[in-house]
This record gives C-alpha cells, structure tokens and sequence, in this order.
C-alpha cells in the first residue's frame, strides 16, 4: 500500500506532541543551571567552570 499525505495524521500519535510531563524536570533544571549561576563567584575564587557536552 503506498501512503499519501492524506494517509499521515501527525495528530493522532500519542507521542509526538503529547509528551508526559517529567515529575523531576525541576530537580534536573537546577542540576544544570546551578553551575552557570555560580560560575561568575567561583571565578572570583579562581575556580573555572567549563561547559562540555
């Protein structure tokens, strides 16, 4: 069977758009944001923070 666009439904998945929230996205944003807050007073102490990824 070939499929045309009018066979695609995007709207129907259950996942595409209609991810589940994360219970711990909270935790996990303060986990990676922390470092570049403190970043500019460790500096002062002369510690670096360097971002890889």
């Amino acid at each position: 069977m070939i499929k045309t666009s009018a066979d695609i439904k995007p709207h129907r998945s259950r996942g595409w758009l209609n991810v589940k929230p994360d219970p711990q996205l909270a935790e996990k944003r303060h986990d990676i944001c922390e470092p570049y807050r403190l970043a500019p007073e460790r500096a002062a102490a002369g510690i670096q923070t360097i971002s890889v990824g």
